[in-house]
This record gives C-alpha cells, structure tokens and sequence, in this order.
C-alpha cells in the first residue's frame, strides 16, 4: 500500500512529463498566493453582504482563522523537526524553493485549510442552518472550487518534493480543527 503512494515513484513519472511537471511546479509555488487573492476579493465580497457585520467584520474573523492554524503548523514544525522527502531519499528531487527545513506539519496545507475553512464554513451555514435565501448555487459551487483547487495545490507540494504525504493530512487537520475549536469558543464566549 505504501509503495502506492510514493512520492519518489510519482515524481519520477510526473518528471517523464514536462507540462505536468511545470504545472505542478506553478501550482505548488504560486497556487497558495492565487488562493489567498482569491480569499481576500471574496471577503470583500462577503463582508459587504454578510449578516454578520454589525457583530463583528468577517475580514478580522477570517484573518484569525488564517493566522491560528499557520502560527500551530510553524510551532509543531520546529518541536517535531522531521526532515523533509528529498532530504531522506535521494531519489526524490525538490522543485520548488522552501523556507523551512522541516517538513512536518506542512503549514502551506494548514494556511490552505484554514482558508478554505473561512469561505466554505459560513456558505454552508448560512445555505443550510439559517436558510438565508441569497446563499444560492454559486456560492455553494465556489466553496467546493475553492476546497478543490485547495486540495490540488498542497498535494502538489508533496508531488515537488517540499512533503510527505502525512505532512499535507497533518497540515489540513490543523487548518481545519484549530478554526473549528476557534469557532465553538467564540460561540460559547458569546
């Protein structure tokens, strides 16, 4: 099963391909910065049509949701100090420039998650528990998007060497759990 999933296999094939291999590369890099300009135009969006508003601003709610989880990815980064896939096998080729030498949890995923977090949990609120009316299709077709192209761009980190595939799941449990907690204590604070 593991050998399945390895990332030395998959980027040995993905390496044979050169569109691919540059698409990953694109993705894995630039991806999470498209994803947050994306994020911020559709704050904007939210923030102006939000039934929130008065409460408090969905841009500050949104920032805490990005900044918690990424701030308990860094901090479990440096306290597990796991090396990263090129650094362990050889075979493995980075084809991305990073920061950080360790690799677990990854905290591009959690950045990820916690953004998809912040755009699909209030659509689906609102669309399922409140029932506001103007939560139509196309927000709901957004947030699905959003998570989707999410789920791309932190795989492809793993594809460009930067992580191990626990690394991503790690990252996306944290980015999706620390905003969830985040979110019970605001509601029984209030």
């Amino acid at each position: 099963m593991m050998k399945m999933f390895s990332i030395s296999k998959m980027q040995q094939t993905l390496l044979k391909y050169p569109t691919l291999k540059d698409l990953t590369v694109i993705s894995a890099r630039y991806g999470i910065a498209l994803l947050l300009l994306v994020f911020l135009i559709y704050i904007q969006i939210w923030d102006e049509i939000s039934y929130m508003k008065e409460d408090l601003s969905a841009t500050v709610f949104a920032l805490l949701f990005i900044l918690l989880p990424w701030a308990t990815a860094f901090s479990l980064k440096y306290l597990f100090k796991q090396k990263r896939p090129y650094q362990i096998n050889p075979s493995i080729k980075l084809l991305i420039p990073i920061k950080s030498k360790y690799s677990f949890p990854s905290g591009h995923s959690a950045f990820v998650a916690s953004l998809s977090f912040a755009v699909c949990a209030p659509l689906w609120t609102a669309l399922y528990i409140v029932g506001l009316p103007w939560i139509g299709l196309s927000h709901l077709v957004f947030s699905i998007a959003f998570l989707l192209v999410g789920i791309v761009v932190t795989f492809s980190r793993a594809l460009a060497g930067a992580h191990f595939f626990k690394d991503i799941f790690a990252g996306w449990l944290i980015g999706l759990l620390v905003p969830f907690l985040f979110v019970i204590i605001i509601i029984k604070a209030i």
